[in-house]
């Protein structure tokens, strides 16, 4: 979900750099106004990804997909910057 939401995010004009670790793009996509700057579940996402990625820790199924509507919600109504 994670490399997805990146993707789409660099289709929609917000890439991520690649000197960037998970955790300052998020930063960045707030502080910029990005699609998440109201909007909690991109951090949350991040969160989940990092703890998976670098932690092996399993997020829930239910986690996942609720964290998917959401930002597939916010994505949905998000316009090139």
């Amino acid at each position: 979900l994670y490399r997805r939401t990146v993707k789409r995010l660099s289709r929609l004009g917000w890439p991520r750099r690649l000197s960037e670790t998970p955790h300052e793009y998020a930063a960045r996509l707030r502080a910029a106004a990005g699609p998440f700057a109201a909007e909690d579940a991109f951090d949350s996402l991040t969160n989940r990804y990092a703890a998976a990625r670098f932690g092996g820790e399993r997020p829930a199924e239910e986690t996942v997909a609720a964290l998917g509507r959401t930002i597939g919600e916010v994505l949905s109504g998000s316009k090139q910057n």
